[in-house]
């Protein structure tokens, strides 16, 4: 390869409605991959989560008794957001970063209009119709134990560069950001090289897992 030139998804549990009954469970098909099928666990247990969350704002929304135009408003925001995650698929999960062999997930929106976002894409290297190089940003973790002085800074971000093969760059080009909404499979290590020297890195690739979703009512 040339050088380049840098240096379901149905859980045990499934979450209460604000009235009290439950959603209704998706049965997973024996035609999943193991894999997708955990990775789907994982997009409706962080849809489970946030459906809790949402029942909370919602009802201590509502026990404020609040008759303004305002708290109407959120009131109502709240449970558009609620019936809409409730009755959709469950959203796609993020990718962890930093990665690790075998993980599933979606990479974060880029944005380099918006610099106060904590995650982006930047495009690196397009290598070539179907092959690029990516840094993809992430907040550093908080460290609550530790001192003050040593931990994160709120917003301090850091990042990881990634090899990402299959999917189409002539849109994509180096020093602009991207927005790569596959779900995406940590299949190894990729190694090229540089005007530095050879160098490895994380390899993502796409990976089908649309027709495997489902959604509650199905």
């Amino acid at each position: 390869m040339m050088a380049v030139m840098i240096c379901v998804a149905a859980l045990a549990t499934t979450p209460p409605t604000p009235n009290g009954s439950t959603l209704t469970a998706v049965a997973l098909t024996a035609a999943v991959p193991e894999r997708v099928q955990k990775y789907l666990e994982r997009c409706e247990a962080l849809r489970a989560a946030e459906l809790k969350t949402l029942i909370e704002k919602i009802d201590a929304q509502a026990a404020r008794n609040d008759a303004s135009a305002e708290a109407k408003q959120q009131l109502a925001a709240l449970r558009q957001r609620y019936e809409q995650l409730r009755d959709d698929a469950a959203p796609l999960a993020p990718l962890p970063l930093p990665v690790s062999q075998d993980e599933l997930g979606v990479l974060p929106a880029a944005s380099f209009a918006d610099p106060v976002k904590e995650q982006a894409v930047d495009v690196l290297e397009v290598v070539d119709e179907d092959d690029l190089i990516v840094r993809a940003w992430y907040p550093l973790p908080a460290q609550p134990s530790a001192p003050t002085d040593q931990g994160a800074a709120p917003g301090e971000r850091t990042f990881v560069d990634l090899w990402i093969r299959g999917v189409d760059t002539a849109e994509l080009s180096a020093g602009n950001p991207a927005t790569l909404p596959q779900v995406f499979a940590v299949t190894g290590n990729q190694s090229f090289d540089t005007d530095c020297g050879k160098r490895v890195l994380p390899r993502l690739e796409p990976i089908e897992v649309e027709r495997f979703r489902s959604r509650p009512s199905e």
